[in-house]
């Protein structure tokens, strides 16, 4: 399998499952909401320019996983969120576990991979949350 950075890491069943929201709606649900939503000014640099319609699920992700060191920036993000709904797909979709998807990384990619993963199921498919311990290494 290829780098986890790149495009369909885990494959492409679950981009027909994410819908974009419109730029304008998008961008005034994360100004709009409070109570510990991100805003547009919470993300890093570029981010919004490179994904104007993000929506509040993948500001968090972004967040949560620039927090824990993946960093995703405006080149990476389409990709790496991709690859964090891609991860819910397949595990809800899939028949696999979180120690399933761990176990197709190679030593390279498996570092920011399980960063990627950890972000993903909060703030994408949190009825998985209790796998997460999984991507310890006596998970």
């Amino acid at each position: 399998m290829s780098g986890v950075t790149t495009r369909g890491r885990f494959g492409r069943a679950a981009a027909g499952t994410v819908v974009a929201l419109g730029s304008a709606l998008a961008v005034s649900l994360l100004t709009a909401c409070g109570g510990g939503d991100p805003t547009t000014s919470d993300l890093p640099a570029g981010i919004t320019a490179a994904r104007p319609s993000i929506s509040v699920d993948e500001a968090k992700f972004v967040l949560d996983a620039n927090a824990h060191g993946a960093d995703i920036t405006g080149a990476t993000v389409d990709d790496d969120i991709e690859t964090g709904t891609t991860i819910c797909w397949a595990l809800k979709n899939g028949g696999v576990q979180i120690k399933d998807l761990v176990a197709q990384l190679t030593p390279e990619e498996a570092p920011r991979a399980t960063l990627l993963i950890a972000a993903a199921i909060p703030a994408f498919c949190p009825d998985y949350d209790s796998q997460v311990g999984q991507l310890s290494p006596t998970g």
